[in-house]
């Protein structure tokens, strides 16, 4: 079966040959030519079609596991940290800081890092900063670009395209 690419240059060449002044108008053989790769390219874009509309599915049941496997993933974090933090009270309570067993160490380790915080009241001025975030002002720019107006930075590009399939 021809290739895609194929039926496009085909209807190129019936185009060109329908310019003919010496050809009339709905020629028989010109039209019998149409009305064959009319049905071959609705058969290649169907297949087309079909296979988009698979990847789409493929790409929708992936995306709805990965949340699954996600959610999971929060829960048995959740699990192993309640254990954790059970594990680490029981030795707290007995005053444990390490127990070895035949296959395991554990510890209770002090944290490293900046000692945290926690913020309990109204937080003076001088301890608040200011933070100034530069950013490109795309609206702005394309205004001005749309109004005729040259800037040696940037330029209007065309839109793209984009195929919608219903």
């Amino acid at each position: 079966m021809p290739s895609l690419m194929y039926h496009a240059d085909e209807y190129a060449r019936i185009l060109e040959r329908m310019q003919d002044d010496e050809i009339p108008d709905g020629d028989s053989m010109i039209v019998t030519w149409l009305e064959k790769l009319e049905e071959d390219i609705n058969n290649k874009v169907d297949g087309y079609v079909h296979l988009i509309r698979e990847f789409k599915d493929r790409k929708t049941i992936c995306s709805e596991e990965a949340a699954r496997l996600l959610a999971k993933t929060e829960a048995w974090q959740r699990k192993e940290k309640w254990l954790k933090d059970r594990l680490m009270a029981a030795m707290q309570r007995i005053g444990a800081k390490r127990i070895t067993t035949a296959t395991n160490n554990v510890s209770v380790c002090g944290n490293g890092g900046k000692q945290p915080i926690e913020i309990i009241g109204k937080v003076t001025p001088e301890y608040i900063m200011t933070v100034t975030e530069e950013r490109t002002d795309t609206d702005k720019i394309r205004l001005a670009l749309e109004s005729g107006k040259d800037l040696a930075f940037a330029e209007l590009k065309e839109r793209g395209q984009h195929l919608r399939i219903t």
